[in-house]
C-alpha cells in the first residue's frame, strides 16, 4: 500500500510540473526533493538548524506547490512548532 501511495504522490508531482512546464524525471524530482536539508550545529548547550540551499529544481517545486518555506535558522522549539 505505501509503495502504491508513494508511487501515485510521485506520479501526481510529476504531473503537475509538467502543467508549469518542467520537465523532470522522477529521478531528478526525488534528487531535488533531497536537497532541502538542514545541517544542524550546536549553539550553548542547544541545536540549530541551518537551511541549506536547494537546487533550482527543488526551488520550482517549493513554488508551485506554494509550501511556505522555513527560517534559515531555526532553534530545535522552533523546529517542533513547524512541525505540528
Amino acid at each position: 500500500m505505501i509503495c502504491f501511495l508513494s508511487f501515485v504522490l510521485e506520479r501526481t508531482l510529476e504531473y503537475i510540473l509538467k502543467q508549469n512546464d518542467i520537465h523532470a524525471s522522477p529521478k531528478k524530482i526525488r534528487e531535488a526533493l533531497n536537497s532541502l536539508q538542514y545541517a544542524v550545529f550546536p549553539v550553548r548547550k542547544h541545536n540549530c538548524y541551518l537551511k541549506m540551499k536547494g537546487n533550482d529544481l527543488s526551488k520550482q517545486i517549493v513554488r508551485i506547490l506554494k509550501i511556505k518555506s522555513p527560517e534559515k535558522v531555526l532553534t530545535e522549539e522552533d523546529l517542533l512548532r513547524f512541525k505540528a
